[in-house]
């Protein structure tokens, strides 16, 4: 075997070795969350909820709702789901979503689904399906920018932190268009740089179709040709280059001027506190979160958790802008390199915009999470085409990122016990009747609970002193409590001078975290720690009862939360 066929070899393999790691983080993270929280049912990967009701054409086919509760409003992924079986809006499909003109503004993903159900010879988009499109589709962007880097001298390795990111496993975990999107945009960026025109034009426009922020990169880069072309005197031809530049406006245009027609507004009405003054949610959420007290969020860890997470996303904004002007943008506008000057300015037309976000994306880690997820790609993919070197610490700053957000996403999302509904005989729900017709009583197992340490084992979570660290032994259930009086119950066993403490916390009806109630936790078999709550205001929702083990042995074995009768009714 000749040296060039060696050296050919190790390009095929190392892309393939970035190919199979990504597979099979995916389908480790996938087959886990489905054995735990999903109950074994793969379907609800998608977090519908009964809120919304299911279109009448994908319930005929078994697909039922994973939260049955009347509160819950599942995950955005049911949406753009639900679309993938009526492109067009012809049936009952709007009325099974939150805010339609928004998500139908999204319709990339679910017309490739489509295509693929067709190319399977299904008559209609099944949950598999429909995760095997956006699955297809990440593992094709990661082997595209493998191969691209391989190509300009970039060490490969430096597309994992976009492809195994939380950012996009978590977009792949519940069927939203973000990771999938980012895989076209990386597809169509590299088409666009080697002058690949048709396939650009086809996944640019999918990409667009699919992430409406993302239509800025045709943008700039037809108005930088056209621009370049007049500078210059140039000949507009060939006039297919142009044509395929300008297709993607074109149908992105007309299906935005669809929308507006078929549901008699624009998606931009439907989209509140998406954006917002620059940098005050942000800042705003930062130090509440560095100092324990994150909005929506009870004190101390999770805040703490979800600061750190807002801080890093801060660091790799900063990181990004600090990329952009290593690539000397004056001097490239200068020599007319129009590839880098369409990814300079719509990498920093990114992180400007990112730098508006409102409190609807940055009040949970998963918003900022896929967004800031494709920065991970633009750093290395702008060093490449400017031929810089990229040191070896910087890569470490992309994993620590990385880590940090898996491990974040992995402990909130996919590592998290089965979900399961305590329903009263009388009351048929889980949200506590707010009439008090009944009494409401509902009872969870120390392993239904979750828990960032100590292990369930027989029906409770337990930690055993030199082999279980310090942290939230349990926490949730998460559930929301009317105006009314309740007793809550937790029942331990352990033995030790410092156990720890037992919290309650939830939101009150200002939009507020509060705590509830405190207790140290006492040793002994079968304590029972009581707590009588008494709601003054309309509601207390997100109510969550804290369990932290400090040292010895401990055993949460169950939590009880009911409804007092009010004698006086």
């Amino acid at each position: 075997m000749t040296l060039s066929k060696r050296f050919i070899n190790r390009q095929y393999l190392s892309i393939l070795a970035c190919v199979l790691l990504t597979a099979m983080v995916s389908i480790y993270t996938m087959v886990t969350y489905v054995k735990g929280p999903l109950n074994g049912n793969f379907d609800h990967y998608l977090m519908q909820a009964d809120r919304w009701g299911i279109p009448e054409a994908v319930k005929a086919h078994g697909v039922t709702p994973l939260y049955l509760d009347e509160w819950n409003s599942g995950w955005d992924g049911q949406f753009y789901y639900y679309i993938s079986n009526d492109l067009l809006a012809q049936k009952d499909t709007s009325s099974h979503i939150d805010a339609d003109a928004y998500r139908y503004q999204r319709v990339g993903i679910p017309v490739l689904s489509k295509l693929l159900s067709l190319i399977l010879f299904q008559d209609w988009v099944s949950p598999f399906i429909y995760y095997l499109t956006h699955f297809v589709l990440i593992l094709l962007g990661t082997a595209v920018a493998a191969q691209f880097f391989i190509k300009k001298g970039v060490p490969v390795y430096w597309i994992i932190p976009w492809s195994i990111s939380m950012g996009t496993q978590i977009t792949l975990l519940n069927g939203l268009p973000d990771g999938a999107a980012d895989a076209l945009l990386i597809v169509s960026m590299v088409a666009a740089y080697q002058k690949k025109f048709w396939i650009y034009s086809v996944t640019i426009t999918f990409a667009c179709l699919s992430r409406e922020a993302y239509v800025a990169f045709p943008a700039i880069l037809f108005g930088t040709q056209l621009l370049e072309r007049l500078i210059k005197q140039k000949s507009i031809r060939p006039y297919s280059d142009l044509f395929f530049l300008l297709c993607p406006l074109i149908i992105f245009i007309a299906w935005q001027s669809f929308i507006r027609i078929h549901f008699t507004m624009t998606p931009a009405e439907q989209s509140a506190s998406v954006l917002g003054f620059p940098l005050k949610s942000l800042i705003m959420h930062l130090i509440a979160g560095l100092q324990g007290h994150y909005p929506n969020m009870g004190s101390g860890w999770d805040s703490y958790m979800a600061g750190t997470g807002l801080a890093l996303f801060s660091v790799l904004l900063a990181w990004t802008f600090w990329a952009i002007a290593k690539t000397s943008p004056v001097k490239s506008i200068l020599k007319g390199d129009i590839i880098r000057n369409t990814t300079g300015a719509f990498t920093l037309t990114l992180c400007l915009l990112y730098l508006c976000f409102g409190d609807t994306v940055i009040w949970n880690f998963t918003g900022y999470m896929k967004a800031g997820g494709l920065f991970l790609f633009c750093i290395p993919f702008m060093a490449a085409i400017t031929h810089r070197i990229l040191h070896q610490s910087t890569f470490v700053l992309a994993m620590i990122i990385t880590v940090f957000f898996c491990w974040q996403g992995w402990i909130l999302r996919v590592h998290q016990p089965p979900i399961k509904y305590k329903f009263d005989a009388n009351c048929h729900h889980l949200k506590i009747d707010i009439h008090g017709t009944c009494l409401e009583h509902f009872v969870w197992q120390g392993d239904e609970l979750a828990g960032l340490v100590g292990s369930p084992k027989d029906g409770k979570r337990i930690a055993l002193q030199g082999q279980t660290r310090t942290g939230f032994m349990s926490y949730g259930p998460y559930i929301e409590l009317p105006k009314g009086k309740y007793r809550v119950e937790l029942s331990i066993s352990g033995d030790g001078t410092d156990l720890g403490y037992t919290d309650i916390i939830g939101v009150d009806a200002t939009n507020k975290a509060v705590t509830l109630a405190k207790k140290t936790l006492r040793a002994g078999s079968e304590v029972k720690i009581e707590t009588e709550l008494d709601v003054a205001d309309s509601f207390v929702r997100n109510l969550e009862v804290r369990t932290w083990y400090q040292s010895g042995n401990l055993s949460v074995e169950s939590l009880t939360i009911e409804r007092l009768v009010d004698e006086e009714k």
